[in-house]
């Protein structure tokens, strides 16, 4: 019996050899019914409900039963239970579906089980009425393309052919640390130019900002004919500076994100700015300068942001 499966409630198989006697009656060791009982007469296998009933532990046979005939029965589960696969009873090499192959999976369809062809490393499983593996989702990548380090007190930090990173780039980042003071109390500006820097754009400016001044909190906004790096917090007269300065390199106008720590002694602020210009040219010079006076040391980097697919 070990090729067959176990079933929960029923204990095996009850055989008994009811003997030669004959006859239409015949008794059972349990209570069973008529479809849970196999029954030969001589060798011969009886069909339940035409040939034989049962009731209780009674079989009764529709026709006689001849003295010296052999007369067997199996009970295959008891009276008032359904056969029910007994748990770990079936194992993997019983199951199969169509096509499968190593590190397949399989999920229910709404109508039968069917499998899920297995992905690769690189991806991930995706849920849903109908799962699949698919892509990972990638962050953005950073790729490094130039550094100034402000020496010589110049009045700028100057960044030409812009533009050629445009088509390479969804976004470029300039990240500064430690930015000196100006040599004057004056604000420090972001400046872009459409022809090389002889010129800088002068209108449609619009910053908004919100800041940190000891305990604190100011919201602003402005629209201004002349860039500069938030509205209030850059005009420092002591300390310096740490931040970036985020320009899209998507559309045929630049527009600027920044976040900045001004270190100052009694009044360090920090926050975060917005600003924008529109123009008809692209974007090919940026100068990072002082309104007046010149810039008092510190590092600017340049990185090119690719976003994620």
């Amino acid at each position: 019996m070990s090729n067959f499966l176990n079933f929960a409630g029923n204990q095996g198989t009850t055989f008994k050899n009811h003997g030669t006697g004959g006859g239409t009656s015949f008794t059972l060791d349990v209570n069973a019914s008529t479809n849970s009982v196999l029954l030969t007469v001589g060798g011969v296998l009886q069909a339940p409900g035409t040939d034989y009933t049962v009731s209780g532990t009674t079989i009764t046979t529709t026709s006689s039963v001849t003295a010296g005939i052999e007369v067997l029965s199996w009970v295959l589960h008891k009276q008032g239970t359904a056969p029910v696969i007994q748990d770990n009873s079936v194992d993997g090499t019983k199951l199969a579906i169509t096509g499968q192959t190593q590190g397949d999976l399989m999920y229910y369809n709404g109508t039968d089980w069917v499998r899920i062809a297995a992905g690769t490393s690189s991806q991930l499983l995706y849920g849903g009425t109908a799962p699949a593996f698919g892509a990972a989702p990638q962050g953005s990548s950073l790729t490094f393309i130039s550094s100034t380090t402000v020496s010589g007190s110049p009045p700028s930090v100057n960044f030409s052919n812009i533009d050629t990173h445009m088509g390479t780039y969804d976004e470029l980042l300039w990240t500064f640390s430690k930015f000196g003071r100006p040599s004057t109390s004056t604000q420090i500006q972001w400046k872009v130019s459409t022809d090389g820097g002889s010129t800088f754009v002068n209108q449609n400016y619009a910053a908004s900002m919100y800041t940190e001044s000891g305990t604190t909190y100011t919201a602003a906004s402005t629209s201004d004919t002349a860039p500069r790096i938030g509205p209030d917090a850059f005009y420092v007269t002591a300390g310096s500076v740490d931040g970036y300065i985020r320009m899209d390199c998507t559309s045929g106008t630049a527009v600027g994100y920044y976040g900045f720590t001004a270190h100052h002694s009694a009044t360090p602020k920090s926050g975060v700015s917005y600003q924008s210009f529109s123009g008809s040219a692209t974007a090919n010079y940026v100068s990072i300068a002082t309104a007046s006076g010149t810039l008092g040391g510190g590092t600017v980097r340049l990185h090119g942001v690719t976003y994620p697919t």
